[in-house]
Parts: C-alpha cells; sequence; structure tokens
C-alpha cells in the first residue's frame, strides 16, 4: 500500500532533484516547464555522483546523498523566499498559447495523470518494476552504496545492465522513511508518467508554433 510519507517524500526528493538541477543550469526555475527540466536534469546529475559516491563511501553513499539533497532543497526553498528575487514567484501553470489544441491536450494530459495514479494505487508490480526496479532498489537500500552484488552470471546478468536511476530514487525514498517497503516506492512512477506527459506537450507546443504562420 502506498503510505501518504512515501508519497510527500517522493515529492521533497522531487524539488531537491529539481533544485540541483537549477544550480547546474544557473537559473531558477519559476514555470512548470522549466522545474521539469531541471526535476529530469537534477535527477540525471544525482545518479552519476552516486557512482563515485560508492566507491568513496562504501556502504554509507545513499545516506549522504539522501542528507544533502533535502539540503539543496530548502537553500533553494529558503532562497526563493528570502532571496534577492523573492519576487519572482512560482508560476503553477505552464507558459502555453491560448489554443484550442492546447486546452484538448492539457485536458488528455490531466486525465491521462488520474487514470495512471488510479491503477497505481489498485495494480501490484508487474516484472520490471519488481524484478528489475524495486529488486535493485533493494540491494542499495541495504548495502548503502552500489556494489558487486549487482553482477549476476548466466540468464540474469541482461538484468544488470539497466540503470540505476529509478532504484536509486526508490532507494532514497525507503532510506529517509526508514524501512523498505515494496509498495511504498510506486508514487515515483506518477511523477515520471506526468514528466514524461509535459515534456510530450511542451515538445509538441514548440513544434505547433515554430510550424503556424507568422
Amino acid at each position: 500500500m502506498i503510505t501518504l510519507s512515501a508519497a510527500v517524500i517522493s515529492l521533497v526528493l522531487a524539488y531537491s532533484f529539481a533544485s540541483i538541477g537549477d544550480l547546474l543550469l544557473g537559473r531558477r526555475s519559476d514555470t512548470i516547464r522549466k522545474g521539469n527540466q531541471s526535476f529530469l536534469t537534477g535527477l540525471a546529475l544525482t545518479t552519476m555522483a552516486f557512482v563515485p559516491f560508492s566507491i568513496l563511501l562504501p556502504g554509507n553513499a545513499l545516506v549522504v546523498t539522501a542528507l544533502l539533497l533535502p539540503i539543496a532543497g530548502v537553500s533553494s526553498l529558503w532562497n526563493r523566499l528570502h532571496g534577492r528575487d523573492h519576487s519572482r514567484g512560482w508560476n503553477l501553470l505552464p507558459v502555453i498559447h491560448i489554443h484550442g489544441w492546447s486546452i484538448a491536450f492539457l485536458i488528455v494530459i490531466g486525465l491521462a495523470f488520474i487514470q495512471y495514479n488510479l491503477q497505481n494505487l489498485r495494480l501490484s508490480y508487474l516484472w520490471d518494476g519488481y524484478q528489475i526496479w524495486a529488486t535493485k532498489a533493494m540491494v542499495i537500500y541495504h548495502n548503502g552504496a552500489l556494489s558487486n552484488q549487482w553482477v549476476s552470471l548466466g540468464d540474469q546478468e541482461r538484468l544488470v545492465s539497466y540503470p540505476h536511476m529509478v532504484p536509486l530514487y526508490e532507494a532514497l525514498i525507503a532510506r529517509v522513511q526508514g524501512v523498505f517497503e515494496w509498495e511504498a516506492l510506486k508514487p515515483i512512477f506518477g511523477l515520471f508518467y506526468l514528466s514524461l506527459l509535459l515534456s510530450t506537450f511542451h515538445a509538441a507546443e514548440c513544434n505547433g508554433s515554430q510550424s503556424s504562420p507568422a
């Protein structure tokens, strides 16, 4: 069962990833579009940094990452509320051109997001969610870092080639929550799905704007 604490933790981590992305991109996101880009950028950077962390801090890389991420998020929130540019708020709506197709696409995105999360709440993991992502997350959670236990021989060898971005996110939720619960890891997939929908919308919007007559 997805717990409220796991959902809140996943959102806090998402904001922390976006804060790291803003720092890397040298900006402060004030729209959903920029926030989505910063979220993906920060998550990718954290995933890459976790490799040397695992080498330098074997057994403690996950704890250190779990501590640094909220610090980045709180620092970003503090600067947003009390910084020099605190007058710049957060635009909760994407900046779009008001066209019929844009409104229709946003409605479709909203319905698809609701439908996905209802199914995510109702259904259990299938093969990838359990055997690939959640199982790897459990290994990271218990080892505290990437380790040689990921290497296995035989038919299962292909599974270790999957990247550790999703398992790392899941392991961070479990580490902050203090317990590894299989179903509690599911909120991140709703965030990934929303990110995919928003990215598709913005790509279609850009292409549509470029092809429209001046």
